[in-house]
């Protein structure tokens, strides 16, 4: 299948489509890159295991097999893999299967090494039809005198321009700078030899993992055993050389050259090594039959398995991208892929005993307490979860909100009344205890350290540090009885979001003022309140976002850029941003813009959404509900899928320019053949379809692509 890089883009465009020029001058190809707001993704910094998200692809995202061999980026940007049903391209949405169906003269569609050359030719490795090369397009097959029957182990294309091959029991074969013929390298060391990895050093030496005879270095003086390193394993699975040290895996851990020793690497012994990369900050990643290991900078290992979220546990190869990104092969579970991510998910994989989490709270020792759907009180403490043990059966009983209060009990709202958890006494009030309603699901403590209680169907409840009762409802001056939230602005006021009743406000001396939202009394849902000052705050409601300023309510919506239409929570940050939560993910809004929307200086605000593709396990955030806002400024966000945490003040942005290619074009449905630089298109064509792409693997499904026809249209399309 041809593809063509942008470059060649216009001047194909300039020299070509014959008829069509004569009306259309040229077309043009544009893409737009919608990255995320904030500061820029620091390249250089290490982050825990946990801040990556896991993505991952099987036969059900249409690979040939789930048992893949080796992954590889080309210099274009394309991500391949090997396996024994077919090699693949893939550019982050569409799989390029080629087998024996499209590439002629192979005897199967096993595929196993790969590598590239200095000048960008792509060399693979088959199970049994020899060595194929793919360049500007197309494929060719080199074929290995004698070697057919055994697969192509291993690739290394060196500083002089020659190949080295390595295979399975058949030795080691050379196809030499600018020559086509491939040629057997005869050497007692190699004869019969399974080479499973070459690596050349600063030197020019080659150093030569094999199965039985240890490491075989090729130099000046040609091909011998490093008698040096008799205190080393014999069977090397992977050489990697970096910095000042040459590393190796086996079967039996990982090690380093020392002092013309190996050294085993602790956290590794008796782990099955397949591979080796380094990344950037010169951590160094191994993939493992146990899982995927990362040695730190500073000497400490630690590792991913199945239970982390990897779709196996047998890894066979690992590299970094060139945007950081780390991608598997598996044996069993497909591929994957690890990003960096704004986001850490806690979901039942790490113990929590529910999906569905309502409500999140941190107590004032540390503990963080979740609120299932199921009824179940959930604690997280220096990493561990379990259960909050509970005497009320709250069984298939929503616990809705959480709040210690200033004394340091705890409350839970549930649909059974109110849970008073004080020292070592649990008590439940409820109706039979003097409130209005059990449907209770908003909980609040104002200054002077009284709570409020908001319920479904029952109006609002002040309870005073005495235990006396104060009931607020429609009988009494409250615009509605079903309350989602109540917060204090600074001088004392409390405010009320109801189910269509508008702001309510209760003033320290008991009154209540009403405040509808829209010009004909009318109001959308309030499921959160964010005080900003006495006269201004954010309102989180079911048509958009609104600000209250100047004695006014201003509607932010998706007419004015916000990217969804539901808004269940509203948070400020100390960086100038609002954080929504939203059924469609969470949202990342510039106060300034729209502050300028206000102002009518701009018709749309800067916002960005991030989900599931941002790195969100689940990007359904739980509804009506509160984030809780730790002391380190994260956010703890309740979702359909456990939690998600967010630190605002360290948000990874990828900056990186995505090259565009055209992957194939089409004159009424059938491919056009020719060269990357010039195609001609006579008289008669009716149709033509260009298929592009562009290479970004942070969020590839929020690239966006723009077009026009020059001398044709003005806009954009």
């Amino acid at each position: 299948m041809m593809f063509y890089h942008r470059a060649f883009l216009l001047s194909w465009l300039q020299r070509s489509l014959g008829f069509f020029l004569l009306m259309k001058r040229i077309l043009f190809l544009y893409y737009c890159w919608i990255a995320a707001i904030g500061t820029a993704w620091a390249q250089d910094e290490i982050v825990a295991l946990d801040s990556y998200s896991i993505q991952v692809w099987s036969t059900d995202e249409g690979l040939p097999s789930n048992n893949l061999r080796q992954v590889f980026q080309d210099h274009d940007g394309f991500i391949w893999i090997t396996s024994f049903n077919g090699l693949m391209r893939f550019d982050g949405h569409t799989f390029d299967i080629y087998s024996s169906d499209n590439i002629a003269g192979l005897k199967s569609n096993g595929f196993s090494a790969l590598a590239e050359d200095g000048i960008h030719n792509l060399y693979i490795g088959t199970l049994t039809s020899g060595l194929l090369k793919y360049s500007q397009g197309e494929f060719r097959l080199y074929q290995i005198e004698n070697a057919f029957s055994k697969p192509i182990s291993y690739l290394l294309p060196d500083s002089r321009g020659n190949l080295w091959i390595g295979t399975g029991q058949s030795g080691l074969y050379i196809l030499p700078h600018k020559k086509d013929t491939v040629v057997k390298q005869e050497h007692p060391l190699l004869e019969n030899a399974t080479i499973n990895c070459l690596s050349e050093l600063d030197n020019g030496a080659i150093w030569i993992a094999t199965e039985k005879n240890g490491i075989v270095v090729y130099d000046s003086t040609g091909f011998h055993q490093d008698t040096t390193l008799a205190s080393g394993p014999v069977a090397i699975n992977c050489i990697a050389p970096y910095g000042d040290k040459i590393y190796t895996g086996t079967a039996n851990g990982a090690y380093y050259l020392h002092d013309n020793h190996w050294h085993l690497i602790e956290g590794t012994k008796n782990v099955y090594v397949n591979q080796i990369t380094f990344d950037k900050q010169g951590s160094m990643w191994m993939a493992c039959e146990t899982g995927l290991y990362r040695l730190l900078p500073n000497g400490r290992v630690e590792s991913l398995g199945e239970e982390d979220g990897l779709p196996s546990r047998q890894v066979s190869s690992v590299i970094v991208d060139s945007e950081n990104n780390v991608w598997l092969t598996t044996k069993r579970g497909g591929l994957a892929l690890l990003r960096k991510s704004n986001f850490i998910n806690i979901s039942p994989e790490n113990g929590l005993s529910s999906r569905f989490i309502n409500t999140v709270y941190g107590l004032q020792d540390g503990t963080m307490l979740f609120g299932t759907d199921n009824g179940q009180l959930n604690y997280m403490k220096q990493g561990k979860i379990g259960l909050w043990p509970l005497k009320t059966d709250l069984t298939n009983i929503s616990i809705k909100d959480i709040l210690q209060d200033s004394r340091g009990t705890i409350w839970l709202a549930t649909y059974k009344g109110v849970v008073k958890l004080a020292a070592d006494k649990e008590t439940l009030l409820g109706t039979a205890q003097g409130m209005p309603s059990d449907n209770t699901r908003c909980l609040f403590e104002d200054a002077t350290g009284n709570i409020w209680v908001g319920a479904k169907d029952g109006g609002l409840t002040k309870i005073a540090q005495d235990g006396s009762k104060t009931i607020y409802n429609i009988d009494n001056g409250l615009s509605k009885n079903y309350v989602f939230c109540v917060e204090q602005l600074p001088n004392g006021n409390i405010l009320v979001g109801t189910l269509q009743g508008g702001v309510n406000i209760i003033k320290p001396d008991g009154s209540i003022e009403v405040l509808n939202i829209h010009p004909d009394n009318s109001s959308p849902v309030i499921f959160n309140i964010e005080p900003i000052n006495d006269n201004e705050y954010w309102l989180a409601t079911d048509v958009g976002l609104y600000k209250f300023a100047a004695g006014k309510f201003h509607k932010i919506d998706k007419e004015a850029g916000l990217p969804v239409r539901t808004i269940f929570d509203v948070h400020q940050d100390v960086n100038g941003y609002l954080w929504l939560t939203s059924n469609l993910g969470v949202v990342r809004a510039e106060v300034a813009s729209i502050e300028r929307l206000i102002h009518r200086d701009v018709d749309k605000i800067i916002a960005r959404l991030y989900d599931d593709k941002d790195g969100m396990l689940e990007r359904e955030c739980t509804g009506a509900t509160k984030m809780f806002v730790d002391k380190n400024d994260n956010l703890w966000i309740p979702t359909s899928g456990g939690v998600s945490v967010v630190d605002p003040n360290n948000i990874l942005v990828n900056l990186r320019e995505p090259p565009v290619f055209i992957k194939e074009v089409l004159v009424d449905g059938m491919p056009v053949e020719g060269s990357k630089e010039v195609i001609e298109i006579g008289p008669g064509a009716q149709r033509l379809t260009i298929k592009y792409t562009a290479l970004s693997y942070y969020a590839p499904g929020k690239i966006h692509f723009r077009y026009r026809l020059r001398g044709f249209e003005k806009d954009w399309n």
